[in-house]
């Protein structure tokens, strides 16, 4: 039985043309990896260092389910990748299956708080005959978790590559555009630009960078350059009230990746359009609002010192470099 058959989330999760892909991996039977020229050693030996491993992290609410879906796409991809062609490759031998689901059992339970897990790909080489020389090729791989001896090693040293699989953002970017292209959504400045972004994430996946800052203060019933206001950039202290934290706690405490968000947002489409058109609306807002008060630190009288020395010597400097590049703050022209 295929890992879609016996999650129905996961064929949910990866669209009609990735699951149609994947689907044929479970009855293709392999075929050789075209190459420029003759592999004289069984791999890994001659793999690119990213075939041999990679890391997976997941987000904190993902149950058993979500963490399979997550895995499951993430393997296809990442082989995909460094074997064009082989898309049943993870499904070429029961051993691949296998490698999953002991992996799926070994994770369902790891905090989400917890950087990644790597798994480490074990080839199974196959020899042929080309041009008269003995060549390698490889015929199926299974996985394991770096240091795991049916557990999951968290002390162990880990590669990490924190975030969804492209696939996932793509297919959570595209349903965002959806939502929010519906009729009962009222159109803004705020959202064009945030579609704009949308379709930088719809077309790159992982490949666009999605940081942003979260530095809008809560409101506080006032002016909100009369005093430090509550915010990510600030803490609270019994008798002083609200404090400027440090640059660096600053900057952790504010950073933000909208990939990430509309993932764990869209819920794997379980989330209904309108509530996920809700939850955009209010995410290209905070995006907008943050973004204007530092601008309204800068330009309005006695800012500077009302406000944390964290926007203008860590925030606005971030934020114009990203402006310049491949970014939420580039794409959406803020």
């Amino acid at each position: 039985m295929s890992p879609f058959d016996r999650d129905p989330l996961a064929r949910r999760l990866v669209g009609p043309a990735v699951s149609s892909l994947l689907a044929l991996a479970l009855v293709a039977s392999p075929r050789p990896v075209a190459a420029a020229g003759c592999a004289t050693q069984p791999p890994p030996a001659g793999l690119e260092p990213r075939c041999l491993s990679r890391a997976f992290s997941f987000g904190e609410t993902m149950d058993e389910s979500a963490r399979r879906a997550v895995l499951t796409i993430g393997l296809s991809e990442w082989m995909e990748s460094c074997f064009p062609g082989r898309q049943g490759l993870v499904y070429a031998s029961d051993e691949g299956e296998e490698s999953l689901d002991h992996i799926v059992e070994l994770v369902k339970d790891l905090p989400g708080a917890h950087p990644g897990v790597q798994v480490v790909a074990d080839y199974t080489p196959r020899k042929i005959t080309q041009g008269g020389r003995t060549c390698y090729e490889v015929e199926s791989v299974a996985f394991h978790v770096k240091g795991a001896q049916g557990t999951v090693d968290l002390d162990g040293d880990i590669e990490i590559t924190p975030g969804s699989p492209s696939e996932l953002i793509k297919e959570a970017a595209t349903a965002a555009k959806k939502a929010l292209r519906d009729p009962s959504v009222r159109g803004s400045g705020e959202l064009s630009r945030f579609l704009s972004v949308l379709e930088a994430l719809e077309r790159s996946g992982r490949d666009f960078d999605d940081t942003w800052y979260n530095v809008q203060p809560l409101p506080t019933g006032g002016t909100t350059l009369s005093t430090v206001p509550p915010a990510c950039f600030s803490d609270f202290e019994a008798g002083r009230g609200y404090v400027c934290r440090p640059a660096d706690e600053a900057l952790k405490s504010c950073e933000r990746h909208l990939a990430e968000e509309l993932v764990e947002a869209y819920d794997f489409g379980k989330t209904p359009p309108q509530r996920y058109a809700v939850i955009l609306q209010t995410k290209a807002n905070d995006i907008q609002r943050s973004l204007n008060y530092v601008h309204q630190v800068h330009g309005v009288e006695g800012g500077e010192e009302a406000a944390c020395s964290s926007i203008s010597t860590v925030f606005k400097p971030r934020i114009i470099a990203l402006a310049g590049k491949y970014s939420i703050y580039g794409a959406g022209q803020y």
